[in-house]
């Protein structure tokens, strides 16, 4: 399961949390974020977001290998739909 996780603080940098489960019931949370509210674009710059949340998950054709994770970003003025590549090195 890939959430947001916002722990009632809004200014938190660690917002993404994943936990996994073999039968839907009993689930373990990672102890290490799944995302920040630091973005990357394409130019090599990264911008710290007042918001990052939504997260969702593109997979490849056999559903096994996640190939982008998309998120809504807000920087406090403009909202956009955020796609990062997952690096599978």
């Amino acid at each position: 399961m890939l959430l947001h996780h916002q722990d009632g603080d809004a200014n938190q940098l660690y917002l993404g949390a994943h936990a996994f489960s073999r039968d839907g019931l009993s689930w373990t949370w990672s102890p290490t974020s799944a995302y920040t509210k630091q973005v990357q674009w394409d130019d090599g710059t990264s911008r710290l977001m007042c918001r990052r949340e939504r997260p969702a998950l593109l997979l490849d054709a056999t559903w096994r290998v996640p190939l982008a994770l998309f998120t809504a970003v807000s920087d406090c003025e403009r909202q956009y739909l955020h796609a990062q590549p997952i690096n599978q090195a």
